[in-house]
């Protein structure tokens, strides 16, 4: 597993590096936002963690850059910064990232969230694995997909159709729908689908379920597709099946 880290701040750069480095990850240092620019598209790493406050640029700018690129849609990203209202986190969240951290936090709360991070994105092909083994006797090459009227999601190839056309969403978001379209018809609190979704050692505020259901939402309107993530007032969110 592949980690790039984007912090124009030296000596913490430094740290995280040693650490993460020990616990096993492939760890690529980046000091400023053109570098790190660079350095996704060369080194293609699975995931990505940023300071909003670089010495070239913002995070948020270069998240916006990995964001932009379809081919990079499976990176996953997680955000820190030293002071950030929550206000900044929801935009942050809303704009395309996984995670977000408040400096300062040691490396082994970091490594937590990005084994979480991890789990996740895990998790589809998992069951992807077991779904293929049950319906064709171990054969992957057929691939495994499940669908809804005009939505269709496989998580082999982790890739979401609307209306027959291929759409990008983020792995977070990926793994929401996943989460859904498995459980159909049933309403589901925020915390629940923390719980399910991001796991149950990260601490996620229940708003950022919002932002992610929302840009999921706007996905599907650019598409055309009836919004069939609706809101149970007074509980949460269901996946409404189609008939």
């Amino acid at each position: 597993m592949k980690i790039l880290i984007v912090d124009s701040d030296i000596e913490h750069n430094r740290v995280i590096s040693i650490h993460l480095k020990k616990s096993g990850f492939d760890v690529v240092e980046s000091e400023t936002g053109k570098i790190g620019w660079r350095s996704v598209q060369s080194e293609k790493p699975d995931i990505v963690l940023i300071d909003c406050t670089l010495s070239d640029s913002s995070g948020s700018a270069l998240l916006y850059k990995i964001r932009g690129k379809k081919r990079l849609r499976k990176v996953a990203v997680i955000l820190f910064a030293t002071n950030s209202d929550e206000d900044s986190q929801v935009r942050a969240l809303d704009s395309g990232a996984d995670d977000f951290m408040l400096k300062p936090f040691s490396p082994r709360l970091l490594e937590a969230r990005v084994n979480a991070l991890i789990r996740r994105l895990h998790l589809i092909f998992d069951n992807a694995d077991l779904a293929n083994r049950g319906s064709n006797g171990g054969d992957l090459s057929k691939g495994w997909s499940v669908e809804y009227g005009d939505v269709r999601i496989n998580a082999e190839s982790h890739k979401l159709f609307l209306k027959g056309l291929r759409a990008d969403v983020s792995p977070t978001e990926f793994n929401i729908l996943y989460f859904f379209m498995h459980n159909p018809d049933v309403a589901f609190t925020r915390e629940q689908i923390l719980k399910e979704v991001w796991g149950d050692n990260i601490v996620v505020e229940p708003r950022t379920v919002d932002q992610h259901i929302r840009r999921i939402r706007a996905t599907f309107k650019i598409y055309g597709c009836s919004n069939i993530i609706v809101t149970v007032r007074g509980v949460g969110y269901m996946f409404e099946q189609l008939n």
